[in-house]
């Protein structure tokens, strides 16, 4: 009897023990479906608020992004929308990603590895969509930076933001947020080196960047756990190997090989080709598993077609799920941009580093290219052949003629381009703008064998590094009609960083020159065809350009009245002078050094009037993401490589010494960690070897 009623007390407490549980997970899921209904609530009640002005002006707000099934671009007032607008183009602008695909674009997310993992890198899923996550929004850049039309060089209090028009369409873009993982529990950019205020250590760099298991159906590993007979074809022997292949899927996590993923923007401006590009990208590729793609497209609905589509396909994704474009679907991010809001590459760029997201590797192109076979193993390898975790592979890329074999994938030709040539550039409407440029660059058989060639320049088509270096480095958004200057401002915010650029030792990848696929010339869009709209954007942009680089150079040299024919008649007055006679010779000389003397004096009174130094006001909003880093200086970058930025001359024939010599010379003050090149430890500055001769050979 005893035991019974122990037994019953028993069931009593198990059935308490449920009833308990029951009635927290109730609460606990009643609790988590009142905080969803109250952040809609909130997000709702943020769309309904009123967009803050600047300078007290209401600015009208768009966005940047495309409407669902709309033949063309609209744009929303989100001021005059009222309760609710923003969370609906949200809605909107996801059902048209989905709807374009035509295929269920699933959003999948490798899970951590292990929910209590100490390495950062396994703690980061891949692929992560921009889709899945809220925007935020920003002012159009060129609202920023178009000067008011009172505007002069020294009225710094001209450079304010303009009075917006109501009806102006240029006022706000709805954009992905910056990369910020909460994982790491602080501003990623403080954690990486402090906004450029030292090096990134080691540590900091293995904190960046996601990997995935490989999903080949075979892989080799080592070991021996089972055993494989291969025969001797000459003497029939057998002989045992641990070398076996073991199939992915029967393998545990743990034993599968692990792949570094590649995170791939590029930009497109009304473009034919992107579509292409973008198979190919994935196509070409022995791992596309690893690959995530953000594409900004740029365009016109009412001409041109999307990048990511389907519409072009034979079959339907339902009916063949292995073509790319449906295969590959969930790692493909797209932020569409009316065409007309464009202002160059550094704007879409921009977007584009908004889009990256923990990937191990970040790669930047263009949307008219090819790929050869297995681009992303070749290219990895390369740049690990560089042994510097601060290298970024770079160059101008080739052309597809007589470079690339279509039919099988594979280069023609061994030759690459390598980024050796700059010169200054003024501005044609204000000569006192002068930048650097970076022209045509050379191309021939590689120099140096088995490792990458160090260059002094960054090039936009082609950039291939770690993912931190994006991140540290990002594209300045406040450069709206910029064309030129994107290189120079990558380049060097990148130097002052640390980073370390080369050129690959082969090309992966091949550049389409105003040709489509066929080899046929094709008339190109180029963003310059909306340029009456941004009318004085330009001027202002290259100021902040000049002042975010410190390169405003020397004092602007006035019309003076010294010429080349005064001179020589100064010449002929002393010839004549010193065919008098001896009787005149000595007033004459005195007559000759009083007016010497006179002419200094005249010379010294008006030398201020001669050379009128300039105070360029440039708009200096967010400096502080967009600046330059203090590993190194600007200066060291000018004075290393023979730039003069008060003379505004660069010493010519550079690329003898980046052909070899640099990467022999600088690779000896490599860091013992590895962590880039430390110009501290180098002394040497660039001069013209056909003036000076090879002032490199006492270094090597």
């Amino acid at each position: 009897m005893a035991r019974r009623l122990l037994f019953d007390k028993k069931i009593l407490l198990s059935i308490g023990f449920i009833g308990f549980w029951f009635c927290c997970m109730t609460l606990y899921f009643v609790t988590r479906i009142s905080s969803f209904v109250s952040q809609e609530e909130q997000d709702q009640a943020q769309a309904a608020q009123v967009v803050p002005s600047m300078n007290g002006v209401l600015v009208h707000t768009v966005r940047g992004g495309i409407l669902q099934k709309s033949s063309s671009l609209k744009f929303s007032s989100l001021a005059a929308a009222g309760n609710g607008q923003q969370h609906l183009l949200r809605d909107e602008r996801n059902a048209a990603h989905v709807d374009h695909v035509g295929y269920s674009n699933k959003y999948n997310q490798v899970p951590f590895l292990t929910d209590q993992s100490n390495d950062a890198i396994d703690r980061t899923p891949f692929p992560q969509s921009i889709q899945n996550e809220k925007w935020e929004t920003i002012l159009h850049p060129a609202v920023i930076m178009r000067p008011t039309q009172n505007h002069t060089h020294n009225d710094t209090a001209s450079l304010v933001v303009a009075v917006v028009q109501e009806n102006d369409p240029r006022s706000h873009l709805l954009v992905p947020p910056f990369w910020n993982p909460s994982h790491l529990k602080t501003d990623i950019r403080s954690l990486l080196g402090n906004y450029g205020e030292r090096l990134i250590t080691p540590y900091e760099a293995s904190l960046i960047g996601s990997r995935i298991p490989s999903q080949k159906n075979y892989d080799v590993l080592v070991g021996d756990a089972e055993e494989e007979l291969i025969y001797d074809d000459e003497n029939r022997h057998r002989r045992h190997v641990n070398h076996i292949n073991y199939v992915v899927d029967e393998l545990p996590p743990e034993n599968r090989t692990m792949l570094e993923t590649i995170y791939v923007s590029i930009s497109s401006y009304r473009d034919y080709r992107c579509t292409h590009t973008v198979e190919m990208l994935f196509g070409q590729a022995a791992h596309p598993e690893r690959i995530r793609v953000g594409v900004v497209d740029q365009l016109d609905l009412e001409e041109d077609e999307r990048c990511i589509k389907t519409s072009h396909l034979k079959k339907s994704c339902e009916e063949d799920p292995e073509q790319v474009m449906c295969k590959y679907a969930h790692q493909m991010d797209v932020y569409e941009m009316d065409a007309n809001l464009a202002v160059g590459p550094v704007l879409a760029r921009h977007i584009g580093h908004r889009m990256y997201r923990g990937e191990y590797f970040a790669m930047q192109t263009d949307a008219h290219m090819e790929f050869v076979n297995d681009w992303d193993v070749d290219v990895i390898e390369q740049w690990r052949s560089a042994k510097n975790e601060m290298a970024v592979l770079t160059t101008y890329v080739s052309a597809v003629e007589k470079h690339y074999n279509q039919e099988t994938g594979e280069r023609d030709s061994t030759s690459r381009p390598y980024m050796c040539q700059t010169d200054f550039e003024s501005d044609y409407d204000n000569p006192e703008l002068t930048f650097l440029m970076h022209g045509q660059q050379p191309e021939g058989e590689p120099s140096i064998v088995g490792e990458p060639l160090l260059i002094p320049f960054w090039a936009a088509g082609f950039s291939f590094g770690r993912g931190h270096f994006v991140v540290q480095v990002p594209y300045d958004q406040y450069l709206p009609m910029i064309f030129q200057g994107e290189e120079i401002s990558i380049g060097i915010r990148g130097f002052t960083y640390g980073y370390d650029f080369y050129a690959p030792e082969k090309s992966v990848l091949y550049h389409y020159y105003h040709t489509d696929p066929n080899h046929k010339k094709r008339k190109v869009k180029r963003f310059w065809e909306h340029a009456a709209n941004y009318k004085g954007v330009e001027k202002v942009s290259k100021a902040r350009l000049l002042g975010i680089l410190q390169m405003f150079g020397s004092p602007v040299l006035k019309n003076t009245n010294t010429t080349d024919e005064e001179g020589e008649e100064e010449e002929e007055e002393e010839e004549r002078e010193e065919e008098k006679g001896e009787e005149e010779e000595v007033n004459s000389q005195r007559e000759h050094v009083n007016r010497k003397l006179l002419k200094k004096q005249e010379e010294e009174e008006e030398e201020e009037n001669e050379y009128e130094v300039r105070d360029f006001a440039w708009v200096a909003i967010d400096e502080k993401l967009y600046g330059t880093g203090k590993v190194r200086t600007v200066q060291k970058f000018l004075d290393t490589f023979g730039i003069d930025l008060k003379e505004m001359t660069v010493q010519k024939h550079l690329c003898r010494f980046v052909d070899a010599p640099m990467t022999k010379m600088f690779t000896k003050a490599m860091r013992s960690d590895k962590m880039g090149i430390d110009y501290d430890r180098i002394t040497y500055q660039f001069k013209d070897p056909k003036k000076y001769g090879n002032t490199w050979e006492e270094y090597l």
